[in-house]
């Protein structure tokens, strides 16, 4: 019995020392997930000349400026050149109707 009491307290100081350990990994990851969350959003935040943006005249599209302004040829007011967004993969439709097939594209 002398052995247990002696035990215990080593045993109950290194759950301590585990649970403290745990708890601090896991704040410091929720601090560093804070502050690259943050840094990502203030960075990806850039006005139209930073971002590349490719400006062009809608009555001359040979025309094309990096910076926003009047067309030279015609005095238009340049618009920005919009990248098209990619397609949307189409999901496939599943039927559990026996004469139709299982597995079919819309």
């Amino acid at each position: 019995m002398n052995m247990n009491s002696e035990f215990r307290p080593k045993s109950w100081r290194r759950l301590l020392i585990v649970a403290m350990a745990a708890v601090a990994v896991i704040v410091m990851s929720a601090v560093a997930g804070a502050w690259l969350y943050r840094r990502t959003m203030t960075q990806g935040t850039k006005s139209g000349a930073e971002a590349g943006t490719t400006y062009y005249c809608p009555m001359h599209p040979s025309y094309k400026s990096d910076k926003p302004g009047n067309c030279p040829i015609c005095s238009m007011k340049l618009v920005p050149l919009e990248v098209p967004a990619p397609p949307v993969p189409r999901r496939p439709r599943v039927s559990l109707r026996p004469r139709e097939p299982l597995l079919r594209t819309r």
